[in-house]
């Protein structure tokens, strides 16, 4: 883990597009994890090994870890498939 001050240069170099850029960024497994995004997915992401960058979840959405609220349904981590 690197803390950094300013994310912007990481997340550009990475490819993370601006209408997806959250506040948390990291590379696991070969991937881009941009934002809250629930275990299950990067789980799902990381057994399945789709052709993709990774997934975002953009944003603070209802849903997502420390966001949670009684009786809304788990968010959808989006997919962003490679050229």
């Amino acid at each position: 883990m690197v803390e950094a001050a300013d994310l912007a240069p990481l997340k550009a170099k990475l490819g993370v597009p601006e209408a997806l850029i959250s506040c948390h960024t990291a590379e696991v497994g070969g991937y881009v994890i941009e934002g809250h995004v629930p275990a299950y997915a990067m789980t799902r992401l990381l057994t399945e090994r789709p052709q993709a960058t990774g997934l975002a979840v953009a944003d603070m959405p209802v849903g997502c870890p420390s966001m949670e609220v009684l009786g809304k349904r788990r968010l959808n981590p989006t997919f962003r498939r490679r050229r």
